[in-house]
């Protein structure tokens, strides 16, 4: 059996110490790495979200919105509470759509 007179208890305690200090720090950074790769995900599907929603305010503005102020304008009309303008006059097709007409 070998047995070498530099190789002590000690020694091989401050190895293995070393060694968890090591794993230690490896392990505090891969799991660091996964809180990262959460923050990451989330980022990208709120950037998806805000794409989807511009789009959503794009169509509402653009076509439901006109109809609803032209109904709104007629039962005005009806009961004889005119004191808004003709929808015709407001520029709603004047409304450029997002950038991001993608998602």
């Amino acid at each position: 059996m070998f047995s070498s007179p530099e190789l002590t208890v000690s020694a091989v305690f401050s190895w293995l110490r070393d060694a968890a200090i090591i794993y230690g720090i490896l392990k505090i950074v891969w799991n660091s790495r996964g809180i990262y790769q959460g923050f990451k995900d989330f980022k990208t599907a709120i950037l998806s979200h805000m794409k989807k929603m511009e789009g959503f305010a794009y169509r509402a503005e653009t076509n439901h919105f006109k109809h609803m102020e032209e109904y709104l304008y007629l039962i005005a009309k009806d009961r004889n509470l005119i004191t808004i303008m003709p929808p015709d006059a407001v520029g709603a097709n004047d409304v450029e759509p997002p950038e991001n007409q993608d998602v």
